[in-house]
């Protein structure tokens, strides 16, 4: 509850910098040269039964004429709220303990596999996958042949490793396309546990309307999808192969999957 307190503050106050620099700042004057422009305006307006400032307008003969200097105000309030809604929108999802996912993820064999081709490489299906997981962390890549064709890596839990309670206690991020996991004295469970219950995935889109899924998630999401794994043949760029188990690590245990539907709930 407190973590959401901050969050809303920070939210508000930026808010209210952004909307005293749009309507205050766009005339490119400092704010004591505003506040006289003030005082006299609401001076005008006083009146015996009205002692408040009924309007505000600056004369016309005192407005600043530059106006890369004018609209500077607005532009750092537009890039405010901007900053506010990419905040807002990236913000983890909190979550009660729990377990939130119980199943493990579902595979099964494919009985006539055709090679893709797909934006200049080749994709091998190796299974049908289907899974219900908890978004642990999130990034985005954007350079690269493998970042064309793989832009998002999510690291996902389900079993105990979508519990609330032992995802506190361990410190998770990713770097390089692999997901780390580290705690602090006593595991909070059995390191393998926490093997076989997370997992890196590399996320294929297969389509414009699913890649606008995937790029809203969040950590804390719970999400199904639902696809192949595949490995990727990229000629000179080498090739990337999936993981078809869900016990191993390190290299080549993370998951390759060709994203054909992804829904949150």
């Amino acid at each position: 509850m407190r973590e959401s307190s901050r969050r809303a503050r920070f939210a508000g106050a930026a808010l209210t910098v952004a909307s005293i620099a749009i309507s205050g700042s766009a005339c490119g004057l400092p704010f004591h040269a505003r506040g006289a422009f003030l005082e006299r305006c609401c001076d005008r307006h006083l009146t015996k039964r009205n002692w408040k400032c009924t309007e505000f307008t600056l004369p016309r003969r005192e407005r600043c004429e530059n106006s890369p200097v004018r609209y500077r105000g607005l532009l750092f309030g537009i890039c405010a709220v901007l900053a506010v809604w990419q905040f807002m929108s990236d913000r983890p999802v909190s979550r009660a303990p729990g377990v939130l996912v119980e199943a493990e993820p579902e595979q099964r064999e494919i009985e006539d596999p055709r090679p893709l081709e797909f934006k200049g490489v080749r994709l091998v299906p190796r299974a049908r996958f289907k899974a219900d997981v908890r978004v642990l962390s999130l990034t985005r890549y954007r350079l690269g042949k493998l970042a064309e064709i793989a832009p998002l890596d999510i690291a996902v839990g389900w079993g105990q490793m979508s519990d609330s309670a032992v995802l506190s206690r361990l410190d998770i991020s990713q770097s390089n396309r692999f997901y780390y996991w580290h705690y602090d004295n006593e595991p909070p469970i059995a390191p393998d546990a926490i093997i076989t219950h997370s997992a890196n995935w590399h996320l294929i889109p297969i389509d414009d309307s699913t890649w606008r899924h995937l790029r809203g998630l969040r950590v804390g999401d719970v999400v199904t999808l639902e696809g192949e794994l595949v490995d990727i043949e990229a000629g000179e760029a080498g090739t990337v192969r999936t993981s078809l188990s869900r016990s191993d690590s390190g290299g080549g245990a993370c998951e390759v999957i060709l994203v054909e539907a992804a829904s949150r709930r």
